[in-house]
């Protein structure tokens, strides 16, 4: 028969055992880990990326009355990521995002904005409101996902923000209520999907954010 004894279930618990009773202890340290994990949440998206069409153009142009605005481009293209098939910018919905290869940060973006009610809310049976859109909880924490058409390489993850010990936080470069827009409720969610690409994402200081 055992006088005492120490079992250890890792991460989470820890029994003391002595005499034939125990104790069960969880830490706060834990708890909080793993209600932290249990927030990290990855918004609803779209990976079928063969819709996106990306910034237009010929946004503004109704008819001949506006001219053309095109998308910036940059003076030495060597500094610009490349695509797994060779293309650059990346195309997502409303909006297109050329990449710095080497900082794998975003170098210029570009997005249709519009306040349209018809295209704002295309479906009034439908929510449009964060949680609805994202399904994300009031308190959830945003997982933003790498986009598979880059190299990994060329692109920051989200663990560059999430384990930083809080020094940065993920800021939008375009703005999701900004191309959250559509003729359909299927397009306007895939835009709003579309922009928690880390390809979009800033760093920002918390304080600033």
């Amino acid at each position: 028969t055992s006088v005492g004894g120490v079992t250890v279930n890792i991460p989470l618990t820890i029994t003391v055992s002595q005499g034939g009773a125990a104790m069960a202890l969880a830490t706060a340290a834990t708890a909080g880990a793993r209600e932290e994990t249990e927030k990290l949440v990855m918004p609803w998206r779209d990976e079928d990326f063969s819709t996106r069409r990306g910034y237009d153009p010929l946004f503004l142009a109704n008819g001949a009355q506006a001219p053309a605005v095109p998308q910036p481009t940059v003076a030495d293209e060597r500094l610009l990521a490349i695509t797994n098939d060779g293309q650059k910018p990346l195309h997502y919905q409303n909006f297109s995002i050329a990449m710095h290869a080497g900082r794998r940060l975003a170098l210029f973006s570009a997005c249709n904005v519009t306040t349209e009610p018809a295209l704002r809310r295309p479906d009034k049976s439908r929510s449009y409101t964060r949680k609805a859109l994202s399904g994300l909880g009031e308190d959830d924490q945003e997982q933003w996902f790498t986009d598979p058409r880059l190299g990994d390489d060329c692109q920051l993850p989200d663990y560059f923000y999430t384990r930083d010990d809080g020094q940065f936080d993920k800021g939008h470069i375009v703005r999701r209520d900004d191309v959250a827009w559509g003729e359909t409720y299927e397009e306007l969610r895939r835009a709003n999907g579309d922009t928690y690409h880390v390809t979009n994402c800033s760093p920002q200081i918390a304080s600033f954010n």
